[in-house]
């Protein structure tokens, strides 16, 4: 018999920031500025503020839930669409799907991925989203169709996106030219803080798993 375990806590909070850094530096063009500034290009840019945004959350386990909470810190109205949850924790409001893409002026994707959840997000529901509307998946490669996302910003049907991870890693397809998306990569749980974190649960889980053997 051999006995998983699993550190589900310890990359919750960095991905929850991550999805925050990415959100806001899309919002506030900072990695477009700060690229143009080191080719020599002094061009303040016009952002927009993160206040009173309506935010989609896309699954609202314990990342979803996360980054509802940090996001009440900045005055934003928070709304989720999750089949298997039904809560009014940080002040967020239980959605369906459809209303929330139509809704949201700000999406973010932090669902398992499965055979159920593929492409979740494509051509239909990106149709559905506002044209100014920014879209981010920090969760798992394949949740959004790449393609259709790169369709739907070079159309302008939406404005932005932010993506850490891809269907095909490392990537290298045609997202990498827009100005108007964040792309990292796959790092949310590079977090110093998170690693240690995970470390010392691991070990924790496996002096459980050893007390469990040597009680029989």
């Amino acid at each position: 018999e051999i006995t998983i375990t699993n550190t589900p806590d310890a990359p919750t909070l960095p991905v929850a920031e991550l999805t925050i850094s990415h959100i806001l530096s899309l919002l506030r063009k900072v990695g477009h500025s700060n690229t143009r500034l080191k080719m020599g290009h002094w061009e303040p840019q016009m952002g927009s503020l993160l206040n009173e945004k309506v935010i989609g959350i896309i699954g609202f386990g314990r990342i979803g839930k996360k980054v509802a909470f940090l996001l009440n810190a900045f005055g934003c109205k928070v709304q989720y669409y999750d089949p298997f949850v039904d809560t009014t924790e940080c002040n967020a409001t239980k959605v369906d799907l459809e209303f929330l893409l139509k809704s949201s002026d700000i999406i973010t994707i932090h669902m398992p991925y499965n055979a159920e959840t593929h492409h979740m997000i494509s051509h239909n529901e990106l149709n559905l989203m506002k044209n100014s509307a920014l879209v981010f998946n920090l969760s798992r490669g394949g949740l959004i169709n790449e393609n259709a996302l790169y369709e739907a910003l070079i159309n302008k049907k939406i404005d932005g996106a932010g993506i850490d991870a891809f269907e095909k890693e490392p990537y290298t397809g045609p997202l990498i030219n827009l100005e108007n998306v964040i792309l990292t990569p796959h790092m949310g749980s590079y977090a110093k803080e998170s690693r240690y974190k995970q470390e010392y649960e691991s070990i924790i889980n496996l002096i459980n798993s050893l007390k469990k053997i040597n009680s029989f």
